[in-house]
């Protein structure tokens, strides 16, 4: 072969070589932007489809239930779970505020318990869900054992809450002056 040739080839043949590889990789690049676009999108309708689920209530009480049902269910199940009743430190419930605009309130119950396991925690509010489909789980505060104890016992502020349907009554206008 002609070196003069080899030269030529080589020079023709490594530049349209690379731009092949650069294609091949930038195509690559290209499908997985566009996968990528794809899972962005699917997430924003996911983000979206949950704030309106949080923003619609899924069950709410014809009435307010009585201080006492909402503590005796909770004492029931933190029973269940065997939950000493002395770590219960605390059932507070508070008094139900209406939700912006709407035909519901929401009442709070604050829930203090000292020195309780994780499992025991659990198996409380898996019991409390079997007993009532109302009471939901708004907030929960863990309070990590000091790391120097060798028990792996934990305090727990929980805030359950369920939703009053109850409408706002129209003004009355007084037609007759």
């Amino acid at each position: 072969m002609n070196p003069r040739f080899l030269k030529y080839a080589v020079c023709i043949l490594v530049p349209v070589m690379a731009i092949a590889l650069s294609y091949n990789f930038m195509s690559g690049k290209k499908n997985a932007a566009y996968n990528a676009k794809l899972g962005l999108q699917r997430c924003e309708q996911i983000a979206d489809n949950m704030k309106n689920l949080q923003q619609q209530p899924h069950l709410a009480a014809d009435r307010e239930h009585h201080d006492t049902e909402t503590t005796s269910l909770i004492e029931q199940a933190a029973n269940s779970a065997g939950i000493n009743p002395a770590g219960i430190v605390r059932i507070t419930p508070q008094p139900p505020r209406r939700i912006t605009k709407t035909s519901y309130k929401e009442k709070n119950t604050a829930v203090v318990l000292k020195q309780i396991t994780l499992e025991k925690l659990v198996n409380m509010m898996t019991s409390l869900r079997s007993k009532t489909d109302d009471l939901k789980l708004k907030s929960i505060t863990l309070i990590a054992p000091n790391p120097k104890d060798t028990n792996r016992d934990w305090n727990v502020e929980l805030v359950l809450s369920y939703l009053i349907y109850d409408p706002i009554e129209p003004k009355k206008k007084d037609f007759l002056k």
